[in-house]
């Protein structure tokens, strides 16, 4: 339960050995290689340029044939593991998969194209549709004495309006009349043609927005009709030779993960250096490794390795056990720690789990929560990241329901309701600690005193870090002042509550000296009377204290909220009375609102007990700033290796 800093190392190695060794580097995935600057280096960047091409259509093509096949996984599918082998497929069963590969590409390519030409016949059918009274082809011709037009007007005009705005020595038949748009056919003298069109121009008119033809409209739309069904014929086709490339998905998916291993190594030549017979490589290496690095690469491939001790500038990793490792990812989101830090997840698992339940506060929720996670964390097969994501949360599930019967909640008053409605029974689920709905006050402060006891031991984690770096008197001056005053405090209300004087006093004798000690030292790097001044400003501090400790009040705000919202909406179901009818009113509303009250108070419960930990708890310990160790290895994104190195 500790950072993990990574050790720096130099590798130098004969260049025929290359491929060897950085092939025993990416399944061991325990070095993270740095550029080498000094020596020369090679450029393979058109190869990752064409590999990275190459993965984009492989998965490109994998989508492609799960939607298609309906297939598709989703978020809490199986990941699918092998026995880590060979890295290298045949090449020629890669260029046959890579043929497959713009064969499926090629198909869909040709499914859109054909959808967009359904479209725009569509499109044309249906501005057809306006003109399917016209008996002539649209793009019918002018005669010697007359100019003809077809098209149409903005809103809906009659024979009557039209005759009058054009006069009677204008031939026109309404094609087609409502409150959008008139089409008209139109046949005009010559002699009154450019009179005419300007009149036709100032009211709106304009041609058929398709192409003309030399088919009359309906002819026009039904052979629109028969391509269509011709499109569809050939998509449905198409769709089935792709479905029937589904036997080879998971040998695209084994080709685009080959991709991408080949992609990483060639990543990772470009960073080595180069003499004419070896090879230089450098970077961090997982100290959990030493040894068989030593062993499998000096010894198998005559290399020479030196490795040294961590420095500031090192990579970190976390190790932690099956309770803490699951918050990992919390502390990474907020950042890693500095070369001074500790690993905070050991103390924040324990407080995270607790908050989280009682803001979700409701031991419905929290069974429901605990076995859906917990089902998915421990029988099924995830990649590490989503494994921790679930098992956080089959942790917090087990706070939830831990929390929820001492608040008396399952799913609200639920069984309450139940009995009442339904059995005319008044059998209740009663609270084991208190009830957060008639005594809030109890919780409020219990609350606070669970935010002091985390900002405290917040607190206790600085003043190790800093006496474990020598700094004894900013360790005092700084944490160990604000320590007593805060413990006091806690010591004296406890003493208050339970009427004993002597821990009462106790208490009071702890904040004074904390206080004095402030005064004293909490200027010590200034000099003179500002060495005092100083201290008497820090005690301004408190303000600071007393706002972080009121933060946690939100552990009772959601906690009451979860409860409420769940009792009202076992209100809402039962309000149809008992009975058949009312039962299943019941059952629908409940299964409705209690699963939205269960959406929005879960977020609520995991953004506010993130916030806790980044704002009230990890600012009084943890710098953050370190690098992340990311190891050159087995990154693929469809099948997952067993590591029996590791």
């Amino acid at each position: 339960m500790a950072v993990l800093r990574m050790k720096p190392f130099f590798l130098v190695g004969v260049l025929e050995k290359r491929k060897q060794i950085l092939e025993a580097l990416q399944k061991l995935e325990c070095a993270q290689v740095e550029e080498n600057v000094q020596l020369k280096k090679i450029n393979p960047q058109k190869t990752i340029s064409t590999i990275d091409s190459m993965i984009e259509e492989s998965d490109q093509a994998i989508q492609v044939i799960e939607k298609y096949s309906h297939q598709k996984g989703g978020f809490f599918e199986s990941t699918q593991f092998e026995v880590m082998r060979e890295l290298n497929l045949n090449i020629a069963k890669s260029e046959t998969l890579y043929k497959k590969v713009r064969y499926i590409s090629n198909l869909a390519t040709e499914i859109e194209k054909f959808r967009n030409e359904i479209s725009q016949l569509e499109n044309e059918s249906l501005l057809l549709y306006y003109y399917l009274n016209l008996d002539l082809p649209v793009d019918i011709t002018d005669t010697k004495h007359t100019h003809i037009l077809v098209g149409s007007l903005p809103n809906f005009w009659s024979e009557e309006t039209l005759c009058e705005k054009l006069g009677c020595d204008v031939y026109f038949e309404i094609l087609d009349a409502n409150k959008l748009q008139t089409t008209i056919f139109l046949i005009i003298p010559s002699v009154i043609s450019e009179k005419i069109q300007k009149i036709l121009t100032d009211i709106g008119f304009s041609q058929p927005p398709f192409a003309s033809t030399e088919k009359t409209p309906e002819d026009k739309d039904s052979e629109n009709k028969r391509k269509i069904k011709d499109l569809n014929h050939k998509i449905f086709k198409y769709e089935e030779k792709i479905k029937n490339m589904w036997s080879e998905c998971e040998n695209i998916k084994r080709f685009s993960d080959y991709l991408r291993l080949r992609k990483e190594k060639y990543e990772t030549i470009c960073k080595l250096g180069l003499t004419d017979h070896t090879f230089v490589l450098e970077g961090f290496l997982n100290p959990k490794f030493e040894n068989i690095i030593k062993n499998k690469l000096a010894k198998k491939f005559g290399a020479y390795i030196e490795i040294s001790e961590p420095d500031e500038n090192s990579p970190v990793d976390f190790s932690n056990n099956f309770f803490s490792a699951p918050v990992e990812n919390i502390t990474e989101t907020y950042s890693m720690p500095s070369y001074y830090d500790v690993d905070p997840n050991p103390v924040m698992a324990l407080f995270y789990y607790v908050f989280f339940g009682m803001m979700f506060s409701d031991a419905g929720y929290g069974l429901v929560l605990a076995i859906v996670c917990g089902w998915l964390a421990f029988f099924r097969k995830f990649e590490q990241s989503k494994k921790n994501l679930f098992r956080m949360f089959f942790f917090c599930g087990v706070s939830t329901t831990f929390w929820g019967f001492m608040y008396g909640s399952f799913f609200g008053n639920a069984i309450d309701t139940v009995a009442s409605v339904f059995f005319g029974s008044n059998f209740s689920l009663a609270p084991l600690w208190i009830n957060t709905v008639t005594e809030p006050l109890t919780l409020l402060i219990f609350s606070i005193i669970l935010g002091l006891i985390q900002i405290v031991v917040g607190l206790s984690i600085k003043f190790y870090t800093l006496f474990r770096r020598r700094k004894f008197m900013e360790a005092i001056a700084t944490v160990l002042n604000w320590m007593l005053i805060l413990i006091g405090i806690g010591i004296f209300s406890i003493g208050t509550l339970a009427n004993i004087d002597f821990i009462s006093t106790i208490g009071v004798c702890m904040s004074i000296l904390g206080v004095l000690l402030v005064i004293t030292l909490g200027g010590y790097k200034n000099k003179g009377i500002m060495r005092i001044l100083g201290g008497i400003i820090s005690l301004y501090d408190i303000t600071s204290y007393i706002s972080d400790a009121l933060s946690y009040s939100r552990l009772m705000a959601l906690g009451i909220a979860t409860g409420v919202i769940a009792n009202v909406i076992n209100i809402l179901g039962s309000m149809a009375g008992g009975g058949i009818l009312g039962f299943f009113i019941f059952v629908v509303v409940s299964v409705l609102g209690h699963a939205m009250n269960f959406g929005i108070n879960i977020l609520g419960a995991y953004v506010h007990t993130n916030r806790l930990q980044y704002v009230e708890f990890f600012s009084k310990f943890y710098d953050g700033g370190g690098k992340k160790f990311t190891p050159f290895g087995m990154h693929t994104k469809y099948i997952k290796f067993f590591n029996k190195v590791k």
